[in-house]
């Protein structure tokens, strides 16, 4: 699998349409890279895929394909006039990977909401053979979401496998993003006192678990306790974020 694919929520409006359309105008060679911060001195090497080459897709609760927004901002001096026509083959294959998300009616209930979202991620990386998926949230007119204790009381343990799935990554947005309230109030003890360790491993700030504080218990102080002597043994720093944590137990 290789590639890196761009999931936006809120794919059909007028934030994402520009985005798209401007990459692929980048990859069409119908627009130069001024501007672009990924092509600056020093990030072509940095290992970024390029523009040109991310696949989108995307969910909307809204019916206007790409390729008419993207009319709608030309008539609208939002973009070059003319370049939505040239483009409307591509608009056309990114509008086949948008799919209606959210409380569409095809499920009224959010943790079935949250599985069926995730099961069109994973979809979209697995048809096109992505070695990674970037979820961004362009949404702009949602209603309000319920409070996060609410939802979390409604998802119960329906989200817990993504929980996990996100903590056998090395990624650092995805391990903190665990680590927040819901993964405070359901995840297992012995699973939560590994995630926070992995924060240690992995350069995340401590400050980002919710409810560290309320849920530290012996057995994590003994196991920060045991990886400060490891460090302090080989003549290596403890990292201030363990040495805060043990000063106040």
């Amino acid at each position: 699998m290789s590639g890196t694919g761009v999931w936006l929520a809120g794919a059909r409006g007028s934030v994402a349409t520009t985005a798209v359309l401007g990459a692929l105008a980048v990859r069409a060679g119908l627009a130069d890279r001024t501007g672009l911060v990924c092509e600056a001195p020093g990030f072509p090497d940095a290992g970024l895929p390029a523009v040109g080459d991310l696949v989108f897709g995307g969910h909307d609760l809204a019916d206007v394909p790409p390729w008419k927004r993207a009319e709608q901002l030309a008539d609208a001096d939002v973009v070059p006039p003319g370049l939505p026509a040239r483009l409307r083959g591509e608009l056309a294959a990114v509008e086949a990977d948008i799919v209606t998300g959210g409380a569409d009616g095809r499920t009224r209930d959010p943790a079935g909401t949250l599985r069926r979202l995730a099961d069109d991620i994973r979809a979209f990386r697995d048809r096109h053979g992505l070695e990674r998926v970037v979820v961004v949230n362009v949404t702009a007119t949602e209603p309000p979401t319920a409070p996060l204790d609410a939802l979390g009381a409604e998802l119960g343990e329906a989200a817990l496998p993504l929980l996990h799935d996100a903590l056998r990554t090395n990624d650092t947005r995805l391990v903190a993003a665990a680590l927040g309230p819901y993964g405070a109030a359901r995840l297992p003890a012995p699973a939560w006192r590994q995630a926070v360790l992995k924060c240690v491993f992995t350069g995340v700030p401590l400050s980002v678990v919710a409810g560290l504080d309320d849920r530290a218990d012996a057995e994590l102080t003994r196991m920060m306790t045991d990886y400060a002597r490891e460090r302090t043994a080989a003549g290596r720093d403890v990292p201030a974020d363990v040495a805060r944590f043990l000063e106040v137990r």
